[in-house]
């Protein structure tokens, strides 16, 4: 049987998914083997009438101590359009859940291609559930 995917559409559409902020520093000789990657992560969510865009914004730090040996900060931003019925009425629960799983993929690439460039070998987020985290908040 096959389903119709109109059927199957989660009542919004990605308008866009631009790269608002990329920034990247490191010192020239890095330890490694001592040091420890922090991954932080800030969603912010704003809506007016059907639209809702979406914040995301990770930042990576690695330190020996209390010195940073590099750190890499990603933000982008989603636009998403209500079209149709939804089973979340609340733009601000899309936005910190369904907007942010949605936007994270291209974050991760980002921070990815960044690190690779830096030589810094793999730095790969591991993927995050944005449900668990928001039933916590």
């Amino acid at each position: 049987m096959m389903d119709n995917i109109k059927d199957k559409q989660s009542g919004f559409n990605v308008e866009s998914i631009l790269l608002t902020e990329s920034s990247f520093t490191r010192k020239g000789k890095i330890n490694f083997s001592e040091s420890e990657q922090e991954v932080s992560f800030e969603t912010g969510v704003g809506s007016r009438d059907n639209t809702v865009n979406v914040k995301l914004t990770i930042t990576v730090t690695n330190k020996l101590k209390d010195e940073e040996q590099y750190k890499i900060v990603v933000s982008f931003v989603g636009v998403f359009k209500r079209t149709g019925n939804s089973q979340i009425s609340d733009n601000e629960q899309f936005g910190r859940i369904n907007g942010a799983a949605i936007i994270f993929p291209f974050v991760r690439e980002h921070i990815a291609n960044i690190a690779l460039k830096a030589g810094l070998g793999s730095v790969i987020l591991p993927p995050v559930n944005f449900t668990k985290i928001n039933r916590k908040n």
